[in-house]
């Protein structure tokens, strides 16, 4: 846009500003009336983006559920579970889940004793071998040893905050499999 270009839309600018409501409709009936595609392709346009911004803030709440104000949505019921703390305590973020869940140094010397214990082969993606270890860690760390075929289901924001640290590169979670019996605290 030449500079004189830009006067004369920041002088547009400036008058429009300055109508009232009722000139405002005024002038955008007359618009309408003149080139009614325009202003029909404008309503669409303003429809999308007034969509868009509702599904984001949407994604954006907690769901329902959840009380720390930090959970997503869960696929399954079963694993729409929180914390329960307040959203200035949620579990995800006290001091012991980074160290004893999501340090990087304590998943792999908790995941290469458990390999060497049960004769594990090594896993060749890191994220999903610390992603693993890391639910592991969280369900002895908040549940305790639950014993064989016993499961713990972890509150989502703990889930969330595990999966950003040591990501599915294609975004694709298995989620909670309550095989066994499960305990939900």
């Amino acid at each position: 846009m030449t500079h004189e270009g830009q006067q004369d839309y920041q002088s547009l600018q400036n008058k429009i500003q300055g109508l009232s409501t009722d000139e405002m409709r005024h002038l955008c009936n007359l618009i309408a009336e003149r080139n009614p595609a325009l202003v029909q392709e404008i309503l669409e346009e303003q429809e999308r983006w007034s969509s868009e911004i509702t599904e984001q803030h949407q994604a954006e709440l907690p769901p329902n559920w959840c009380v720390c104000h930090s959970c997503q949505d869960m696929p399954a019921t079963q694993e729409r579970v929180c914390c329960a703390n307040s959203p200035m305590n949620y579990l995800s973020f006290v001091l012991k889940m980074s160290e004893v869940v999501l340090h990087h140094g304590v998943l792999h010397v908790a995941d290469t004793y458990r390999r060497a214990i049960f004769g594990i082969p090594l896993e060749t993606d890191k994220n999903r071998c610390f992603r693993h270890s890391a639910y592991r860690q969280f369900t002895v760390w908040h549940y305790g040893r639950l014993g064989s075929r016993v499961r713990g289901v972890i509150p989502s924001c703990c889930v969330w905050r595990i999966r950003d640290r040591y990501p599915n590169p294609l975004g694709q979670y298995t989620g909670f499999l309550a095989q066994w019996r499960t305990v939900i605290e």
